[in-house]
């Protein structure tokens, strides 16, 4: 014992560097070296300073002297002392060959512990500031002077995958593949677990969500490596011993200095993006693509001489060599998604022979769930209809205090409510975003689609991810037929791309196996087009299809409307036409899809006039809009207004934009009178409509335009639940009426009798409960839509 001491302290004492440590270690621990001689190995390098050193420390203290050594726990520790000992030889500091590794970012987690909590670390997510948007409470008249901001969203330093239970199967994430993914979070976890071993109260601070004070950080990191190692496993189809050693040859292939250099500032996301995508394609994606080569060099020579393993089985038992045959022991994991994700996406031959699969398995995450869109689309409509049809509509107030269990008509609504939340909380990870968890014990505000806060409304966004999915196979499958497309409010079951079944898409490619794991990637392309793919159109969404919730508090427009009608006139007729083509010039020169966003920006510009003016006790009535909207807001207007255009003609110009966005919306072939809730008891008389020998020409026009006036401001919900319905039972005698009270007085005589002097003569079957049929049958007449 005593030669065994001066020995090992002699050859300690010789050391030129920590790799002789570790092969003394490895010697000691991995060849049966028995206990007292650990501990004497423990006392020797335990005076070392260096990280290795004292790794190596803690490794022989936890696993080897405590007895809770298994062959994964070897196998994992001595990838740690590998690891470690690249890390610790990287250049660092100021050293020019510092910007040369690849290692950088994992080194600096063993260097400096303390500047990762301002790094980026590799393969985590990024989490915005604020988990779940809900509706906001648009702002008072007074508030709208100030330019608001968006909060600024933190970054997302440290680790933020949380406990790995809750991670999932990895995803792609940014410019990673699943597998490039999994294998960099796997040695980021390596690195921190190494660090833990250094200073397990200063890793702890970098964990978010904070760790419970209860759980030790050692293990919280064993168990996200045995997660990651799990997920390499079925993304490339290996046991989980082989994936360990091919971690081996990325760890080896990424110490190797390189002339290329790489950023080392990972507090930018640009350049940790960068980073990743350089460390998958240049070290992690050869050596997983090139694995299949190795293991043909090991344990292959009788399969590649034609005999199979079953021959092998038949053969004499004394023949030599049959037990030593690798074949007979290879071990060939199950056809998994993850694991054909992987072997087509390094196969650029294969991903040119099975596209629709390829894409398939790339959204499958988000496909399996499209089955729940009808009913998440129905719940969005019923809310509108049925709460807007209740006597008392809940204010934003009132909705963010009542749970959604709570409500008087969830017992009707559960079958939706129980899809859309299941659907949000399973994909909410899969965008990498903080998004909030639901249940019915969640308040019904996040449900509800404020028409102020559309884009950030769960219901958009859970639609949108499922309408993307099903768009984006449908649009990369070449090969399958044009079907044509659908409105959101058309899609059924029949229409979407429903993949419920794992198993059944896994029994499809696995029947086109020849055997010895090679695929007919063209005939399995050719059954998923005809099996899930084929007849199914593109869905056609926007924001605006969505059905807005009527907020009690929003209704206050048209009373200022009707507070400030004294003060204003109509535009001349000159005028108004050239306004109407100047809206109609503007939106044309936008997109499809942003025509009716630029329009509702108009709307909310004029609105914030008529907010300010109807509170002030006089204004000047002839000074320029668009002068007092800059003055007011501090920006040019974005409305095409001229000077000849004044404050008291504000509510004739967002009558006329009203009209551009209902053309619009009848356009995209939607409904245009959210904000009107007639239920007609017959339908409109078309044969009257078309008998009108008024509605022709230029008085169509002008009639349009005089019914949209009269359905927006006096058949809302809000004035018909303070003035009831007109007493006139004939629309055309409710209009004049109309006309005759809105534009009184002697100041408005000149629009009254231009007005009632374009209006059309209306058959007095055409009843008031028709009003919004009549113009839009009208407006399609008109328009040849």
């Amino acid at each position: 014992m005593a030669d065994f001491r001066r020995d090992l302290s002699t050859l300690v004492k010789k050391c030129v560097s920590d790799g002789m440590l570790l092969y003394i270690l490895y010697e000691t621990t991995m060849k049966g070296t028995k206990l007292h001689n650990l501990d004497l190995l423990k006392e020797t390098i335990s005076t070392s300073q260096s990280a290795l050193c004292r790794i190596a420390v803690a490794i022989i203290d936890g696993v080897f002297l405590k007895g809770t050594k298994t062959c994964r726990d070897e196998l994992l520790m001595m990838l740690v002392l590998h690891l470690v000992t690249c890390l610790n030889s990287t250049p660092s500091g100021n050293s020019p060959d510092t910007s040369k590794s690849i290692l950088y970012p994992l080194a600096i987690i063993l260097d400096n512990i303390d500047q990762v909590k301002g790094c980026l670390l590799p393969a985590m997510c990024t989490l915005p500031a604020v988990a779940s948007p809900t509706a906001s409470t648009p702002a008072s008249p007074s508030a709208t002077t100030k330019q608001t901001t968006p909060p600024k969203q933190e970054k997302s330093y440290g680790h933020t995958l949380g406990e790995a239970c809750t991670t999932g199967v990895a995803t792609k994430l940014r410019k990673l593949s699943s597998l490039s993914c999994a294998v960099l979070r796997c040695l980021t976890h390596l690195s921190l677990y190494a660090a833990a071993l250094l200073d397990e109260a200063k890793v702890r601070e970098i964990i978010q969500p904070p760790l419970a004070n209860n759980k030790a950080v050692k293990t919280f990191f064993t168990e996200h490596i045995y997660k990651d190692l799990h997920t390499i496993s079925e993304c490339c189809g290996e046991s989980e011993d082989d994936c360990i050693f091919l971690l081996y040859d990325v760890v080896a292939a990424m110490s190797k200095i390189s002339g290329e250099p790489y950023s080392k500032d990972l507090t930018n996301e640009q350049h940790r993006t960068e980073w990743e995508r350089v460390a998958y394609v240049n070290f992690i994606k050869p050596v997983f693509y090139k694995r299949n080569d190795k293991q043909q060099d090991l344990s292959a020579w009788k399969l590649r001489s034609g005999i199979k393993v079953t021959d092998i089985l038949n053969e004499p038992s004394t023949s030599s060599g049959v037990l030593e045959s690798p074949e007979i022991w290879r071990y060939r994991r199950p056809l998994t998604l993850e694991s054909l994700r992987n072997r087509i996406e390094f196969d650029s031959t294969v991903q040119a022979q099975c596209v629709s699969l390829k894409s398939l398995l790339d959204n499958y995450e988000t496909l399996r769930l499209v089955h729940h869109l009808p009913h998440i689309i129905k719940l969005v409509f019923a809310l509108r209809d049925t709460l807007n049809g209740k006597s008392e509509n809940y204010s934003r107030a009132e909705a963010k205090k009542l749970k959604v269990s709570q409500m008087s008509e969830y017992r009707t609504l559960k079958l939706y409510f129980d899809s859309f939340i299941k659907c949000w909380n399973e994909t909410r990870c899969m965008n990498h975003e903080a998004r909030k968890k639901l249940s019915n014990d969640n308040m019904l505000i996040e449900f509800l689609v404020d028409p102020h806060e559309r884009e950030k409304q769960i219901s958009y966004l859970l639609i949108n991810d499922l309408v993307e999915a099903h768009n984006e196979v449908k649009s990369i499958s070449v090969s399958t037929e044009h079907c044509g497309s659908i409105q959101l409010a058309d899609v059924s079951e029949l229409s979407l791309v429903n993949i419920r079944s794992e198993a059944d898409l896994l029994n499809l490619i696995s029947s086109y196996d020849d055997g010895y794991g090679d695929y007919n990637w063209r005939e399995i392309n050719a059954q998923v087009i005809a099996k899930y793919l084929s007849n199914k159109p593109e869905i056609e969404f926007t924001v605006d299809q969505l059905p807005f919730y009527h907020f009690p508090e929003d209704s206050d427009l048209y009373n200022r409307l009707r507070s400030v009608e004294y003060t204003q006139e109509l535009l001349t007729e000159n005028m108004q036409d050239y306004m109407s083509k100047q809206l109609e010039r503007n939106v044309v020169n936008h997109k499809v899809d942003n025509r009716l966003q630029t329009l509702t920006s108009y709307i909310k510009e004029l609105t914030i006039v008529i907010n300010f003016i109807s509170v002030l006790p006089s204004f000047d009535e002839d000074e320029v809009l668009s002068d007092y909207i800059c003055k007011m807001l501090g920006k040019e207007s974005s409305n095409p207004l001229t000077n000849d255009i004044h404050l008291k003609h504000v509510r004739h110009i967002w009558l006329l934009v009203k009209y551009e966005q209902a053309h619009q919306i009848m356009t995209n072939k939607q409904k245009p009178f959210d904000e009107v809730n007639l239920k007609p008891t017959s339908k409109p008389p078309t044969s009257s409509i078309d008998g009108s020998t008024s509605l022709h020409g230029f008085k169509t026009k002008v009639f349009l335009y005089i019914l949209l006036e009269f359905i927006f401001l006096r058949l809302n919900r809000v004035t018909v639940k303070e003035l009831g319905m007109p007493s006139d039972d004939s629309l055309h005698a409710a209009l004049t009426t109309y006309l005759n009270t809105e534009y009184k007085g002697d100041r408005r005589r000149a629009d009254r009798q231009r007005l009632l002097s374009n209006l059309p003569e209306l058959s007095s079957d055409v009843k008031i409960e028709h009003a919004t049929a009549v113009w839009c049958y009208t407006w399609k007449r008109f328009t040849g839509y």
